[in-house]
């Protein structure tokens, strides 16, 4: 998930580590904790968001953990990554207004082996 513009790119790792720029998330809407959908996810992902939205921008990694181990992107329920990032787009619609998406780039890469969002 990238806001507003690519701040980081990426290697074979996920990279050096969250700062004010780059954050990792596990996933959208699974906690894998609890192996359930989460609401509390969607939120924190929507608040790195739209801070970045209201900063220089920013790189959002989903699919990586807190300690930058690429764990990949599940489907989270969803039957596919088309309908994983529609769930995303229209979570920033409804939040947010229609008009922010639109400063949102989403790209599925591969880190590790593994397709994390970027």
């Amino acid at each position: 998930m990238i806001a507003k513009g690519r701040q980081y790119e990426h290697t074979n790792s996920a990279g050096p580590g969250e700062n004010e720029r780059i954050e990792f998330k596990s996933g959208i809407r699974w906690n894998n904790r609890t192996q359930q959908v989460d609401k509390k996810m969607e939120n924190g992902v929507l608040k790195t968001i739209v801070a970045f939205l209201n900063s220089d921008g920013g790189t959002l990694l989903i699919g990586v953990s807190d300690d930058g181990q690429a764990v990949g992107l599940g489907l989270e329920g969803l039957p596919n990554r088309d309908k994983q990032q529609l769930h995303l787009v229209n979570l920033m619609r409804q939040r947010f207004g229609a008009q922010y998406p639109r400063f949102v780039e989403l790209s599925v890469e591969q880190v590790n082996g593994v397709e994390v969002e970027a």
